[in-house]
């Protein structure tokens, strides 16, 4: 009897054949052993006796029987951690269960269902076989494999120190596979972080703790390995005391506030506020605040890394007056003017105003009259307060005035007579300009302008003198004599050698001109006694005390004597008819030398003789002259002259 996959040896006489089959048509061997190949199911054999002869016997039978081997056990793996220990269990079906480390079975471990392993520190391998307990067969091997994970390394943490009524939070880092486990003192877990999801840093919150002391621990555990224990110290610290603090407000936007707390012996301050504010300062002067300062100011100190409760001070800052605008005036300006500043308006405000040469104010706006350059120009400044005594940045306005340009006295060259030029004048001013007016209308705009006066130009002549817009004013006042009122008698017609007598009246002084044939021009009466004919114009002058003069004329014509006949007509037609001048007049041996001139109403002289024949035709250089009237002069010696007209008609 074997195994199944076991060899089988047969014995039987000397000289004997096998045979597999009964027939005997099958030799196996000769010989009086006979072993089989592996078997797995029960086999027949047959063997037969061979005598000297060679003759064969009846076939015997050997039976080999088979017996099935056992299943081979169910085994799990295991997986395990670095030095430690490690459990393999098989599972069989009642026979019993031999463990080894090789897969040859040559190194026999134990027997049992079960084979506990320690101190495991790399993966490894193990076989289990099933031993039937009637037929002893083994099954074939069974493996199994204890696999040994690494131990994580401990994780890194820092020492917690903290104050009282925080919360402790304890934190490690890791490799980032498996948990973070947080344990007390007592080595009883307390929480857990799962590093593959969220990370290789955790942390785990405890609570808050009075002060004192207190030990935590923290490891890795992945796939069940856990690292070596990390301690975690804590240290719980008492809260300092709350400082004081207060401020000195409330302020105006612009100003500063002084922030203070009380002082702690070695402490740390810490001041927080609108805005993200923090200071680190004990003291803190908040410079150039604004309404945005306002609020709650809050200050810590620290001590050991422990803050104290906060204190807390409120900030007030008012706002500046809104200011709408700046300064108006009505500079720039002229001296004398009225300078006029306006300041814009804040209801419940105060004003208060400084200026040149000493200058203050209380209202408002300003007026000053009558400003001069000298007192008034300059820099005007107004501060405003509101009722909560707040100031913005002052208001300033630069007033220029301009001196009134400084043109002397207007001037007059009166009093003159009615009718006789005037001239005013004012002292020239470079770039100015000048507006003159006065009576009957009269208007210049230059600096020293004349005037032919008349007596309603009497009175008072105002100039404006201005430069750059600023205008003086200045202004003379016009006399004038009243000319006289001349009159002259006297007019008439007489014939040469005779006389008359001419007379003037009206004024003081007389002045005939022109004095031809009188007998004395600076007299009211004068005789005329002429020597030539001719109409003479006597003007007289009359003047009157202030030398004023009014004039008057008296003509008197003085013609040829009654014997004396020139001719005013001829025609020089050459019809033998009054073809020629004719002046019998001339043909007077006894009459003195004279001369004969005719000219043309123009005065262009067409005839001049002394010893005229009676015989011009009316021609000039030999061409007739054009009808008309032509002019003649006689000049005598003896002074006589005797003038006229003659016509050309043909």
């Amino acid at each position: 009897t074997i195994c199944e996959g076991d060899i089988a040896v047969l014995n039987a006489g000397s000289s004997v054949n096998w045979y597999a089959d009964a027939g005997l048509t099958n030799l196996l061997s000769s010989g009086s052993v006979y072993t089989t190949g592996v078997l797995l199911v029960t086999t027949d054999y047959y063997v037969t006796q061979v005598d000297v002869n060679g003759c064969e016997s009846v076939s015997s039978t050997a039976t080999v029987t088979v017996n099935a081997l056992p299943a081979s056990p169910s085994i799990l793996n295991d997986t395990t951690c670095t030095n430690n220990g490690a459990t393999l269990v098989a599972q069989g079906t009642g026979g019993t269960i031999s463990w080894y480390s090789d897969a040859n079975l040559s190194n026999f471990l134990s027997n049992g269902d079960t084979l506990s392993l320690t101190l495991m520190n790399q993966t490894t391998y193990y076989y289990a076989v099933e031993t039937d307990p009637v037929t002893s067969c083994v099954s074939s091997a069974s493996v199994a494999q204890v696999f040994v994970i690494p131990q994580p390394n401990m994780p890194a943490s820092s020492n917690v120190e903290l104050c009282d009524g925080d919360n402790v939070i304890l934190t490690a880092t890791g490799s980032g596979s498996g948990d973070l486990v947080f344990y007390d003192a007592t080595l009883t877990e307390i929480g857990r972080f799962d590093m593959t999801t969220n990370g290789a840093s955790g942390s785990w919150t405890v609570g808050a703790q009075s002060s004192g002391s207190y030990v935590y621990y923290v490891l890795e555990e992945f796939n069940d390995c856990q690292s070596q224990l990390q301690t975690i110290l804590v240290d719980v610290n008492v809260l300092p005391t709350a400082p004081t603090a207060f401020n000195d407000s409330p302020v105006c936007e612009g100003e500063s506030v002084h922030l203070q707390a009380s002082t702690t012996a070695g402490a740390a301050y810490y001041w927080t506020g609108p805005n993200g504010f923090t200071s680190g300062l004990q003291n803190i002067t908040l410079s150039n605040v604004s309404i945005q300062d306002t609020g709650t100011y809050s200050v810590q100190i620290i001590i050991d890394g422990c803050s104290s409760n906060a204190t807390s001070t409120n900030v007030e800052v008012f706002p500046l007056p809104v200011i709408s605008g700046g300064l108006t005036s009505n500079s720039p300006l002229c001296e004398n003017d009225t300078l006029v500043i306006n300041a814009p308006t804040i209801v419940d405000a105060t004003y208060s105003w400084t200026g040149p040469n000493g200058f203050s104010s209380a209202s408002q706006n300003i007026t000053i009259n009558d400003v001069i350059e000298t007192d008034h120009q300059g820099l005007y400044t107004v501060i405003v307060t509101d009722n909560n005594g707040c100031q913005p940045l002052p208001l300033s306005t630069l007033v220029l005035i301009t001196a009134l340009p400084d043109a002397g006295i207007a001037l007059n060259s009166g009093p003159v007579c009615e009718g006789e030029e005037v001239q005013f004048s004012i002292l020239e001013i470079f770039n100015a300009t000048y507006s003159w007016s006065g009576p009957n209308e009269f208007n210049s705009t230059i600096y020293n302008p004349t005037l032919i006066t008349t007596f309603a130009d009497t009175g008072v002549y105002s100039v404006d003198v201005t430069v750059n817009n600023c205008t003086a004013s200045y202004s003379t006042e016009l006399s004038l004599h009243p000319n006289p009122v001349a009159s002259a008698i006297g007019d008439t017609t007489i014939e040469i050698g005779q006389t008359t007598t001419i007379a003037a009246s009206g004024g003081l002084i007389y002045e005939w001109s022109p004095s031809l044939f009188l007998s004395n021009p600076n007299a009211s009466l004068s005789t005329v006694i002429p020597t030539a004919t001719g109409i003479y114009n006597y003007l007289v002058s009359v003047y009157s005390i202030d030398g004023c003069m009014d004039t008057a004329s008296v003509i008197v014509e003085v013609i040829p004597s009654s014997s004396i006949r020139i001719v005013d007509l001829f025609t020089p037609n050459g019809d033998g008819v009054n073809d020629t001048w004719v002046v019998d007049y001339l043909m007077d041996p006894s009459l003195p030398a004279y001369t004969l001139q005719i000219m043309t109403r123009g005065g262009i002289e067409v005839l001049n003789t002394n010893d005229y024949d009676n015989m011009w035709d009316g021609t000039y250089n030999g061409k007739n002259l054009p009808d008309g009237t032509y002019w003649y002069l006689i000049r005598f010696e003896d002074g006589e002259v005797l003038k006229g007209a003659v016509t050309i008609k043909r």
